[in-house]
């Protein structure tokens, strides 16, 4: 029982505003379990203005109201290519990556990995998935308002990072680290610059990491 009733109004008032307090907490937390259930069952990376909708690997994962004349977005034109061709830059500790390449990185310390866009270029969400369980993939404390770990990639034997608003971005960060050695991790990056206006852009490139 959440309080003794007396015939007071006070007691009354308190009472009544514990039941609702109550009632309030029940909704939220099924609601918070609805969208787990919801984002589990997404096999592709809907960009939402909240974050990577999945986690996907060797793709782009985009779903289809990035591809198809459906609601809500209802696209007539779809423009994609690898991160190169958007004016999109990835690096780790300001070394580029490239495709094809192989590039190494330092165990048991910690690392900047970023996406940047070349000058006059913007995007709205992105997603980092890389393909190994003994990392850890978090953003800066001075980026937690616009960046989050993505939260579905565990279950996928992943670390991730993705978006937390559809705000216009030109650089996106986070610290990595790597606990343990590993040959040619696969990192992928999908970033999506607009989903409006029947309107569809995004670009992706993946990359091969080894942890030394």
């Amino acid at each position: 029982m959440l309080l003794a009733i007396v015939s007071t109004k006070s007691h009354f008032a308190r009472f009544r505003y514990l039941k609702s307090v109550t009632a309030t907490m029940k909704l939220s937390t099924l609601a918070t379990l609805s969208l787990a259930v919801l984002f589990t069952s997404i096999p592709s990376s809907l960009a939402y203005y909240f974050g990577a909708g999945g986690c996907v690997a060797g793709a782009a994962g985009i779903g289809p109201p990035h591809l198809k004349a459906v609601a809500p977005t209802f696209n007539t034109q779809i423009v994609t290519g690898s991160l190169a061709v958007g004016g999109f830059k990835v690096s780790i500790d300001g070394v580029a990556l490239k495709p094809g390449a192989v590039t190494k990185v330092a165990v048991k310390k910690s690392h900047t990995i970023s996406v940047k866009a070349a000058a006059s270029k913007i995007f709205r969400g992105f997603n980092f998935r890389l393909g190994i369980t003994t990392a850890t993939l978090v953003p800066f404390s001075k980026d937690v308002a616009n960046i989050q770990p993505n939260y579905l990639c565990p279950s996928k034997h992943a670390v991730g990072l993705t978006h937390l608003n559809n705000n216009t971005k030109t650089v996106a960060s986070g610290k990595l680290t790597v606990t343990s050695k590993a040959s040619n991790v696969p990192l992928d990056v999908l970033i999506v610059v607009q989903n409006r206006n029947k309107k569809s852009i995004y670009y992706y490139s993946g990359y091969k990491l080894t942890f030394a």
